[in-house]
């Protein structure tokens, strides 16, 4: 009796520490503040494929438009000037670059531009949002975007593709949003119905990658990294009762959470907008929309 006695609380222990060990633990990493709201309010970042700017939405008490500053938060300069633009917008959405450096982004009116960052005026593209391009401008159905598409009785809203040669935009997913290109074009993934999947370019293969109903909830925002081997997203977290940034591996698994943003019991802030890898993968700049504030987290 004296051994079975002795034999039960270190199995009590040994069960104990083995779920600790299967527990998804949050391990804290560095975030730096970018912007600063009394300074200027910021949104919607995207980091420029070489990796010296990120270009950003926000305002200041004289200009509101398309600004770009250093990767440091430094250095701004107002690219695209609100007030000018014509049509009226009141926001601009910056979303994507081509290889060649042109950036895409949508306006709140769902219009699509490119622009060049070595000047010039914005283009219009298509009516859509949220637009991501694979390899340079000039290719062909290289463009990807979301499109309500509200305009008649057989219209669906859903992911199109279409191209700056005024080519016939062509559905290619019925309810999906907020698409991704890989890096080499070969895939893209979007988001669903609380899920985030990818879609095989070559075969129109799609498979789920992330069911974020379970313990989570609606994953949304998904960006390729670089190097094609990791999916950052924002998704709302029942742990920290806030939107939070997480990394999955692009092959599936269990995602890493990698911030842990200040809570407010009296406010519950919008997700980000968009969030976007630095070129050689070591950082995720953000949105922290409830303070419309830039930051950027490392992934390792």
């Amino acid at each position: 009796m004296k051994k079975i006695i002795t034999i039960i609380p270190l199995l009590v222990l040994l069960g104990f520490l083995i779920f600790l060990s299967a527990c998804d633990e949050f391990s804290p990493h560095t975030m730096i503040q970018l912007t600063f709201q009394d300074e200027i309010h910021a949104r919607s970042p995207v980091w420029s494929p070489e990796g010296s700017k990120i270009v950003f939405y926000g305002g200041t008490y004289e200009s509101w438009g398309l600004w770009t500053m250093d990767p440091q938060g430094d250095n701004f300069y107002l690219i695209l000037d609100r007030d000018s633009f014509i049509p009226p917008a009141h926001e601009f959405i910056p979303n994507d670059f081509s290889d060649d450096s042109y950036l895409l982004f949508s306006d709140d009116l769902d219009n699509i531009y490119y622009l060049s960052l070595a000047g010039g005026d914005p283009v219009f593209i298509c009516e859509g949002s949220s637009p991501t391009i694979k390899g340079n401008l000039d290719g062909t159905y290289n463009i990807a975007y979301f499109d309500s598409n509200s305009k008649g009785p057989d219209s669906t809203s859903g992911i199109y593709l279409t191209d700056i040669h005024g080519s016939e935009p062509q559905l290619l997913i019925p309810d999906g949003g907020h698409p991704h290109w890989s890096h080499n074009g070969s895939k893209l993934v979007f988001a669903n119905q609380e899920k985030l999947w990818i879609m095989d370019m070559n075969t129109t293969e799609t498979t789920l990658l992330y069911d974020s109903s379970e313990g989570y909830s609606s994953a949304c925002y998904p960006r390729w990294s670089q190097g094609g081997y990791w999916i950052a997203f924002c998704m709302w977290s029942k742990e920290t009762f806030n939107w939070e940034i997480f990394i999955i591996p692009s092959s599936g698994g269990n995602p890493t959470r990698l911030t842990e943003l200040p809570y407010d019991p009296d406010f519950e802030p919008p997700p980000p907008n968009s969030l976007s890898w630095s070129p050689e993968g070591k950082w995720i700049v953000f949105e922290r929309s409830i303070n419309c504030e830039l930051w950027k987290v490392s992934v390792e």
